[in-house]
């Protein structure tokens, strides 16, 4: 059903409620999880508001009393793994996706179009919202490809 409210959920319920028994893309709460395992919680037990499950920065024990879904979703596509076009296509004629990333080399990132070492290490979630194209320098007559991503660690980070 769509309300047309943007309601602000709960990240911290994530971290302490979805587990990560086999440590994919890390240990699980702050120490990493994956894209699935969130969707997995959300399509059984939804997801709260932030107001009642507050985001707490740290990995803490799961609170049942504060899982109160308020959102759920019934199903979600996994992409072909590593399909330029693929993704491309979601992302322009679907919207945001969620993809993993080595969050590592550009964590220090303050802007512009990041053109440094990728990384090997996926350990991070974020959010592909778009892409583009763009001149890469002034006398640099040359066109860079670039992905537009959401981040979660605010503006002082990546």
């Amino acid at each position: 059903m769509h309300l047309g409210k943007l309601l602000e959920l709960a990240p911290q319920e994530y971290v302490s409620c979805a587990p990560n028994p086999d440590h994919c893309g890390g240990t699980g709460g702050c120490e990493g999880s994956t894209q699935w395992l969130a969707f997995n919680y959300s399509l059984t037990k939804g997801l709260a508001l932030e107001k009642v499950y507050p985001y707490m920065g740290a990995d803490t024990k799961c609170d049942e009393s504060k899982e109160k879904a308020v959102v759920s979703i019934t199903g979600y596509q996994r992409l072909p793994q590593n399909n330029y076009t693929a993704l491309m296509n979601a992302v322009a004629t679907i919207g945001p996706i969620a993809i993993s990333a080595a969050a590592e080399p550009w964590q220090l990132y303050e802007g512009g179009i990041y053109d440094g070492d990728c990384g090997a290490d996926v350990d991070h979630a974020i959010q592909l919202v778009g892409y583009g194209n763009a001149t890469a320098g002034l006398l640099k007559k040359e066109d860079k490809d670039y992905w537009l991503v959401r981040n979660s660690w605010g503006a002082s980070w990546g």
